[in-house]
């Protein structure tokens, strides 16, 4: 048994199954898992990755779509430098962040999670508030769009003009949705009309372009045309005009307050270079915040254990205090019972501390195998022990299928 494992397809390491992967939704997962007996998981579907986390092992059935596969503390650290965003397109982007977390409470809303998945996706979610907080990873913008829109809402524009359909055009659009007054123009009116109709935007041909500068606050000029689009005749003063073309879709004119790809490109290196000076620091806070994770989690599955014991003690403790009792019926059951009850605790705290000590000192990956059979076994000696008291049968039968147990283990 796995403590925790990772089923992932994402843009970056396996693109070709990813872009199969991508296309099922929610429900197809969660039913895939369900089908397997996988009853607690995590399901996080981006649009550049498609990640399943959960307790136990890894379904077979899912053999076919070549996922990678990755256990305990590999997953984990995986999950902490997604939410940090270290494993983003755009390195540091906040929004992977806000997805973790809505994918982490879906499953919890839908009782997916055991207190062993909640710790460790609760502190993913606070070991990415904690690497943006105490590094540079999101300050800047890096991303050609991003960088558009900052410097339109530091601009004040309210009505924008995109000219051009193309890549550059298709990325910029989505951005400015909701924002500003935005108009697509361009040289063919079918595939203008087909980016505008996207987010509700105007549409129009290039038949007179200086008219429609005169109309907008600021310009977005983003064609592969060889010559300028708009000339130095049409340039009019007080308008923003970003240039994306390259060559220049823009002809210069003294005074005109015109932004360059150039210009763009250099922010896009400077946040670049500022954000990359901080992923070893990024990779420090995780792997410090993951050697701690782990000591926690295996402490965790420890006390599950010995929540086992305890019952199993309880179970004891009761027959054995009605036999005595009947025995020696002038002594009070409660003294008896409180007698029982510290000695319990008091012979099972050494065990306890021990067993956490070793754990920490094992490797993910045995602590997991160890506590597999252990964990197992001892859960047939509860039963047996429940099996017992419920049946009323003596102890001896008890001793009989423990000795059993012990012996086949």
């Amino acid at each position: 048994m796995q403590i925790f494992t990772l089923i992932s397809w994402d843009f970056k390491r396996n693109n070709q199954f990813f872009n199969q992967a991508v296309l099922n939704p929610y429900e197809y997962w969660s039913e895939l898992l369900e089908r397997n007996g996988i009853k607690k998981y995590v399901i996080l579907l981006t649009c550049n990755r498609v990640e399943i986390y959960l307790r136990g092992d890894y379904p077979s059935e899912l053999d076919r779509m070549n996922p990678i596969v990755s256990h305990d503390d590999q997953a984990i650290k995986h999950l902490f430098e997604v939410s940090a965003g270290l494993d983003s397109m755009s390195l540091g982007e906040n929004e992977i962040l806000k997805q973790v977390k809505e994918a982490y409470d879906l499953s919890l809303k839908n009782g997916k999670v055991d207190k062993v998945m909640s710790l460790i996706f609760q502190k993913a979610i606070s070991v990415g508030k904690k690497v943006r907080s105490e590094t540079e990873i999101s300050k800047g913008k890096v991303s050609i769009p991003s960088i558009v829109y900052d410097i339109l809402v530091h601009s004040g524009v309210s009505k924008v003009l995109i000219i051009g359909n193309g890549m550059i055009a298709s990325e910029i659009a989505p951005y400015l949705s909701g924002k500003f007054e935005v108009t697509v123009a361009g040289r063919n009116i079918d595939h203008v009309k087909d980016l505008a109709s996207r987010y509700n935007y105007s549409y129009t041909t290039l038949n007179d372009v200086c008219d429609l500068i005169v109309k907008n606050d600021a310009v977005i000029a983003a064609t592969s045309a060889k010559t300028p689009i708009i000339s130095s005749d049409c340039i009019v003063d007080g308008k923003l005009y970003i240039d994306l073309g390259n060559p220049r879709n823009i002809q210069d004119r003294p005074g005109a307050n015109i932004i360059t790809i150039d210009q763009i490109y250099a922010v896009s290196n400077r946040n670049g270079t500022m954000r990359e000076t901080s992923v070893e620091d990024a990779h420090r806070i995780i792997e410090s915040e993951l050697e701690s994770l782990m000591n926690k989690v295996k402490d965790l599955m420890i006390d599950e254990i010995f929540a086992d014991f305890y019952r199993f003690a309880a179970v004891v403790q009761k027959i054995e205090v009605e036999k005595f009792r009947r025995m020696h019926p002038e002594i009070p059951a409660s003294d008896l019972e409180a007698f029982a009850h510290s000695m319990i605790n008091k012979v099972m705290n050494i065990p306890v501390m021990t067993l956490k000590s070793v754990a920490r000192s094992q490797e993910s990956q045995d602590f997991g195998r160890i506590f597999s059979k252990f964990y197992d076994n001892f859960s047939d000696l509860v039963s047996a022990a429940l099996q017992s008291y419920e049946d009323h049968q003596d102890t001896q039968s008890l001793r009989d299928r423990t000795r059993q147990l012990l012996q086949r283990s």
